[in-house]
């Protein structure tokens, strides 16, 4: 039943709420850091550099490379 109700609230679901988070800290270490891209995904919660691109790409519309790559923060 929370899962619903977060839904309706956020109108996402809560793995991906959660995932948006991960991505936001990682945008940080991208840019405050020259961490490596799994040490990246890894230190954000992530349990796979797929999964960590995927969402990344998904909440930004860019790669993690090529947001490190370019002056967006």
């Amino acid at each position: 039943r929370f899962s619903h109700i977060f839904n309706e609230s956020l109108g996402c679901t809560i793995t991906q709420y959660v995932n948006s988070l991960r991505s936001r800290h990682a945008a940080n270490l991208l840019r405050e850091s020259d961490m490596p891209l799994l040490d990246v995904a890894m230190s954000s919660g992530f349990d796979s550099v797929r999964t960590f691109y995927r969402s990344f790409k998904n909440c930004y519309g860019i790669t993690p490379t090529q947001y490190r790559n370019t002056d967006v923060g």
